[in-house]
């Protein structure tokens, strides 16, 4: 999708988004929006402020859903899918559902726990009098360190004489050298942050290193150029996965790093290339 050929486009004015015919230039819809983002097709992204929730727009000026019960991305897609996964609360019940922005449509079904069997629960983490950690892995193993974290589905964290690596899930094989100084908690399961000296380590899609610590993560797939977001001299930053960083910096990033701002500008950064594309301005 060629953003810059679309003839409507979302346009930051008097403090709010809107969206502009950019041929006429005028403003469509009548709704002003916290965040908008371009169309992908017949429907766009937008948070309301006055619901304090997500949405999709339809050309039109539609609103798909139901104002306020989208209340939560939990995760965007690469753009060859344009696919989000939203958290829905509606009559006090919480469900997740995937949105296609290309197809208009939800897909696939609600996500919904399986009633039939349950999770079989991670190895349990107990902390001794000596201050040591212990415990007993999928195949009966016991193993103490000085320090046990579980990060993700197939690792956890572990400390002995003061350095940091990682074990196995099951087995409780190193998969991750102990010789890392610290380790960062961070909110994602597919990536585990390790420093040595001064330079963050990131062992999960592809070992990823760079001298900041990010503090938001994109999806870990082949399609997304972005790595994540850090904060460096009071300005944020977009990481890429070829270790460079945009070459510009600014004063706010959108969590799911698509929309940015600096000074009184805002900006479109698509998922798959280096371009930073400006929101058009209304003179």
């Amino acid at each position: 999708m060629d953003y810059n050929n679309d003839t409507i486009f979302p346009t930051y004015k008097k403090s709010n988004f809107v969206y502009v015919n950019l041929k006429t230039n005028d403003t469509l819809f009548n709704k002003k929006f916290k965040e908008a983002y371009p169309f992908i097709r017949n429907s766009a992204l937008v948070f309301d402020e006055n619901s304090n929730s997500f949405n999709i727009i339809d050309r039109n000026g539609n609103l798909k859903f139901q104002q306020g019960i989208l209340q939560k991305i939990l995760e965007t897609n690469h753009p060859h899918k344009s696919v989000i996964r939203f958290l829905r609360v509606e009559n006090n019940v919480r469900q997740e559902f995937l949105y296609d922005l290309y197809e208009s449509k939800i897909v696939g079904e609600y996500i919904k726990p399986n009633i039939c069997s349950e999770p079989t629960p991670p190895p349990t983490i107990q902390k001794l009098n000596n201050s040591k950690y212990t415990l007993i892995l999928g195949n009966g193993k016991k193993v103490s360190y000085d320090f046990i974290e579980d990060v993700n589905s197939y690792g956890f964290v572990v400390k002995k004489n003061n350095l940091y690596g990682a074990i196995d899930f099951e087995t409780g094989k190193v998969i991750i050298p102990i010789q890392y100084n610290s380790y960062a908690k961070i909110k994602t399961g597919q990536i585990i942050a390790l420093k040595k000296g001064k330079i963050w380590y990131y062992h999960g899609f592809k070992l990823q290193k760079s001298k900041y610590l990010c503090h938001v993560y994109f999806p870990q797939d082949e399609f997304d150029k972005r790595f994540g977001i850090y904060k460096s001299n009071n300005k944020y930053h977009i990481l890429l996965k070829d270790g460079t960083s945009l070459s510009k910096e600014f004063d706010w990033i959108s969590e799911n790093g698509i929309v940015a701002k600096s000074s009184n500008s805002f900006y479109f950064i698509p998922f798959n290339t280096k371009d930073i594309i400006p929101y058009y301005e209304i003179e």
